[in-house]
């Protein structure tokens, strides 16, 4: 079979797709290419998705973070899976059923799911002390949790995600502004970290912006003292330009930039209609 020919005249044409508040956004190929890009860069060269990747996307491609994310794993030359099962509220384990994926992009509802399941399963007091070192590892430490005889003699009852258990290595998973989507806790994360022993790259999204506002760097294991604190967003991607709108508890200074998220926006390839929504957070700031 022949491939067609290119017409190097022709002009690319945008997306258009719904957000889930019945939004209608058209995203052209300046906008989807920043937001490739923006996942690129975003993500450490140690732990970018690469052509030995199989990445299957556990959510729907009319949404515009879970397509970007996709793209980015296509131009990388990564083995992409596709399957019928997808959604917000998906089953990690079911969706995951007859393949062995590397990468996965996901939304929050799917993440909160797969913690609740897991969480009930792991809940011996033995189990605790386990948890308790391994969750030192990833805070105090700063990496990873290798397994030990103790941690293995848990790992029927950890989600068995894929053919392989154990050879998925990175989640993307994004929450919408304006949307109504599960909100995940630093500690949630830091628990999911250990339950599927993948890194986990937590972004904000919104309607005009192809791919992410922000987003949390793979090697950020923080947990707060309180538990169930909502997780940060980390720092701006590249493709985007944030503007702040002070507050009275949160105002810009030459030491923090701290308020509102305002009007994010791509550098020069965002349409007209800037996105006003307000944070689904009081208050954001790096």
């Amino acid at each position: 079979m022949e491939l067609p020919s290119i017409d190097r005249n022709a002009t690319p044409k945008g997306v258009v797709a719904f957000w889930p508040t019945g939004e209608l956004v058209h995203y052209s190929q300046a906008n989807l290419t920043a937001g490739i890009a923006g996942q690129l860069t975003s993500i450490p060269s140690v732990q970018r998705i690469k052509h030995g990747d199989v990445f299957l996307p556990v959510d729907t491609l009319w949404e515009i973070y879970p397509l970007i994310v996709t793209l980015t794993a296509l131009y990388s030359n990564a083995s992409l899976v596709l399957n019928s099962v997808a959604g917000r509220t998906s089953d990690l384990v079911l969706a995951t059923q007859g393949c062995a994926p590397t990468v996965i992009v996901t939304g929050p509802e799917t993440l909160a799911r797969t913690h609740k399941e897991a969480k009930a399963k792991l809940n011996s007091k033995i189990y605790e002390v386990v948890h308790w070192f391994q969750n030192k590892s990833l805070v105090q430490h700063g990496v990873m949790p290798l397994a030990t005889v103790f941690s293995r003699a848990y790992d029927h009852l950890r989600p068995i995600i894929g053919t392989t258990p154990g050879k998925l290595r990175l989640i993307f998973v994004s929450e919408q502004i304006g949307a109504q989507s599960a909100t995940l806790s630093l500690e949630t994360l830091s628990d999911l970290r250990i339950y599927t022993g993948a890194r986990i790259t937590y972004a904000l999204t919104a309607a005009q912006v192809a791919g992410a506002i922000t987003q949390t760097s793979v090697y950020d294991y923080r947990v707060d003292e309180l538990p169930h604190t909502p997780s940060h967003f980390g720092a701006p991607v590249t493709s985007v330009e944030v503007f702040f709108k002070d507050t009275k508890v949160h105002r810009t200074s030459d030491e923090l930039s701290s308020g509102e998220v305002a009007t994010p926006r791509f550098y020069k390839y965002l349409p007209t209609n800037m996105v006003t929504d307000q944070c689904t957070r009081s208050s954001c700031c790096w």
